[in-house]
């Protein structure tokens, strides 16, 4: 190669390497960003930092009332019940669960998956709010969370790679290699970031609600069983009167769709978080929704009702 194509080769390798350099710092700038505060409502703003959310923002947005404050909230045993369960499933102990900060950031965080909690307890409206809107906030964040470290890896090390290749080689053959790892390692970085996309849409498909038929069935099969969640077995989804217990979930386990007794199931809250956002994939938990379904067949006066 002629001495001013390898000088434009490499300054085209140092470019493409400093461009990558730039985009994977951006990145990890956005994935470890502190406090944002996209979340508003009734004017007031609910920050919210990693997969922690405000519990002060959220009691003053939905009124303040002096009885509902965190602290309280948390002294209730249904509260240390449901945040223990989080702990376990998430593994990160019930330190974890919460953090009390000072200064700019001051107030009561707990994990967002304990902050609907305290929505439900707050207001069925705020409640509602939630479900919807931080939701969505949270669950459109987590695919680029996702896809950053993928990518922030693409651009350090594979773009460095690049770059030499294209600084030191020769040649359309070269040329053309450098493309194809480029091409192979997008497509491979690209791939969970694509499984997560796909999740959330399954999740917007429209949701046809559950009869009260089909409700009253699941809850008095579950009672039978013993009331626990059939996904993890750990959490009461039915109180002893057959009523549906806080926290939990009728869940559509193979489509939105299908809203019969053979398609839904009533687990606790954290479970159908983990499968409706993908986190644990369904075929990871169709053994258990099977096993379900089986034990309701056997109950007396089920056969023919259930799936007829």
């Amino acid at each position: 190669m002629a001495p001013g194509m390898t000088a434009v080769s490499t300054a085209v390798g140092e470019s493409i390497l400093s461009l990558g350099g730039a985009m994977s710092d951006a990145m990890v700038v956005g994935e470890s960003v502190g406090v944002t505060s996209s979340l508003v409502y009734s004017g007031v703003t609910i920050r919210d930092r990693g997969e922690m959310l405000s519990l002060t923002d959220m009691w003053r947005a939905a009124g303040a009332e002096p009885s509902q404050q965190p602290a309280k909230w948390r002294e209730h045993e249904g509260t240390k019940d449901f945040v223990s369960h989080i702990a376990s499933v998430l593994l990160i102990g019930e330190d974890g669960c919460f953090q009390t900060l000072r200064g700019t950031e001051a107030g009561t965080w707990a994990h967002w998956q304990i902050a609907f909690a305290y929505a439900k307890y707050l207001s069925p409206e705020f409640h509602a709010w939630c479900n919807s809107v931080v939701r969505s906030h949270i669950e459109g964040r987590n695919v680029s969370v996702y896809a950053a470290p993928a990518v922030a890896g693409l651009t350090r090390q594979d773009l460095q790679q690049f770059a030499q290749i294209v600084g030191d080689a020769s040649g359309r053959a070269a040329a053309e290699r450098c493309v194809e790892l480029m091409d192979n390692r997008v497509r491979d970085a690209l791939v969970p970031v694509e499984e997560r996309l796909i999740a959330l849409e399954r999740a917007q498909v429209r949701r046809r609600a559950l009869s009260e038929a089909t409700r009253r069935d699941h809850l008095e099969d579950t009672r039978a069983l013993g009331a626990r969640c059939p996904c993890c077995n750990m959490a009461d989804v039915v109180t002893a009167d057959a009523a549906r217990a806080p926290f939990t979930e009728f869940d559509h386990f193979y489509a939105n769709s299908h809203p019969g007794g053979a398609h839904t199931w009533l687990i606790c809250k954290p479970c159908h978080t983990e499968l409706t956002t993908g986190r644990v994939p369904r075929e990871q938990r169709e053994a258990e929704f099977r096993a379900y379904q089986n034990k309701r067949r056997r109950l007396p006066g089920r056969q023919q009702t259930l799936f007829g």
